[in-house]
């Protein structure tokens, strides 16, 4: 059975009450049922001022679901800020990690760049396309990273970055 979360709930309700609001203005706005097309018996014995106090709830009721809405907002900007710091923490660790392997392998300014794009997946062709430079230059650079890295493939390249990144523990 799927779970009903507070926030499903809270839209169906504001557009359950718009939609019952808009039905009991369009009653006040014709004067009676018939004319807007209902022929319900409790609609046509309902006086015009219970028509009037159930239109004053149902707009109480939408405001109520709409200020709740916007309170739910803003608790969901809130997060997102907070996923959003938190992310911005974990890039600058992986770029300073980045940093200090290509000063330990004492990269080039351009074999760090290619090696940034390549932890970043670039393939060859848009790494070439990136720095405006044949796909042969990149080959070599890329050639040049890995003899300093001490590896034979781009695979094993990116493998020293994630597996610092990613610590895997007993029973993961």
């Amino acid at each position: 059975m799927k779970e009903i979360n507070n926030e499903g709930v809270l839209h169906w309700s504001v557009l359950f009450s718009m939609g019952i609001a808009t039905l009991l203005l369009m009653i006040q706005a014709y004067g009676n049922v018939e004319q807007v097309g209902l022929y319900s018996e409790v609609i046509n014995t309902t006086s015009y001022s219970q028509v009037n106090s159930i239109t004053l709830l149902m707009m109480i009721l939408m405001l109520i679901s709409i200020l709740r809405l916007i309170r739910l907002n803003r608790f969901m900007g809130e997060r997102f800020n907070l996923y959003e710091n938190k992310l911005s923490t974990i890039q600058s660790g992986i770029n300073n990690l980045i940093d200090l392997k290509c000063e330990l392998w004492q990269l080039t300014r351009t074999e760090k760049e290619v090696a940034s794009l390549i932890i970043k997946g670039q393939s060859i062709k848009n790494i070439s396309e990136i720095r405006g430079v044949a796909q042969t230059t990149v080959y070599r650079q890329m050639s040049n990273i890995y003899n300093k890295s001490n590896v034979n493939s781009i695979h094993e390249f990116v493998g020293i970055f994630t597996s610092e990144i990613f610590v895997i523990t007993e029973g993961s």
